[in-house]
C-alpha cells in the first residue's frame, strides 16, 4: 500500500509543477511603459495598449513587447539637390509614438523595423519637397517646407501604427 501512496504523491507533485509552469507561461504583465502584441503563427491575436495582467495560450502564442515611450525618428544627414541644382545639407530629427502595436507588428514586423521605415519615409519626403524649391526659397521658407513634409508623412506613418509627435530640420549649404 505504501508503494501506491508514494506514486500518487509523486504524480501530484509533477502535476502541480506542470500546472505552475503552464500558468507562468500563460500569464504576462504589461507595464505602463510598454505595449504588447500576442501572435499565433504570425497572425496578431491581441494588441495590448493598456497596462495590466493578460493571458495567452502557453507554448503556442508568442509575445512581443514594444515601448510606449517616444521613438527617435532622426533621419541621417543627407545632401539633397535643389531645383536650381545646388546641394543643400539636410539634417532631420523628430519623434513619434506607437499607437497601434498590432498594426506596427503586421506592417513592419516590430518596433525597430518600423522606426527604420519611418526614417526612410521622412528622408524620402524631405527630398521630394526640397527638390521642388531653389536653394534660397528652401532656406527662406523652411517652416513651410517642413509643414508640407509633416503633412505628407503623417498618413504614411499611420500605416505603420506610428503617430508623428515632432519633426524639425536644419538646412545648410
Amino acid at each position: 500500500m505504501g508503494k501506491w501512496v508514494f506514486r500518487g504523491s509523486v504524480a501530484a507533485v509533477v502535476l502541480l509543477a506542470v500546472s505552475g509552469f503552464l500558468f507562468r507561461q500563460a500569464s504576462f504583465v504589461v507595464d505602463e511603459s510598454e505595449l504588447a502584441v500576442v501572435t499565433r503563427s504570425g497572425d496578431v491575436r491581441q494588441s495590448i495598449t493598456e497596462s495590466g495582467r493578460y493571458y495567452k495560450v502557453p507554448l503556442v502564442d508568442l509575445l512581443t513587447y514594444m515601448t510606449r515611450q517616444p521613438l527617435r525618428l532622426d533621419a541621417p544627414p543627407a545632401a539633397i539637390t535643389t531645383k536650381d541644382r545646388k546641394k543643400l545639407l539636410v539634417v532631420s530629427f523628430g519623434s513619434g509614438r506607437i499607437v497601434d502595436p498590432g498594426l506596427t507588428y503586421e506592417t513592419a514586423g516590430g518596433e525597430r523595423s518600423a522606426v527604420d521605415q519611418a526614417r526612410s519615409i521622412i528622408l524620402s519626403e524631405m527630398r521630394k519637397e526640397i527638390r521642388r524649391h531653389d536653394i534660397k526659397d528652401a532656406a527662406r521658407a523652411r517652416a513651410a517646407v517642413l509643414e508640407q513634409v509633416r503633412q505628407a508623412i503623417r498618413p504614411q506613418l499611420a500605416v505603420l501604427g506610428i503617430e508623428l509627435l515632432e519633426l524639425e530640420t536644419n538646412l545648410s549649404e
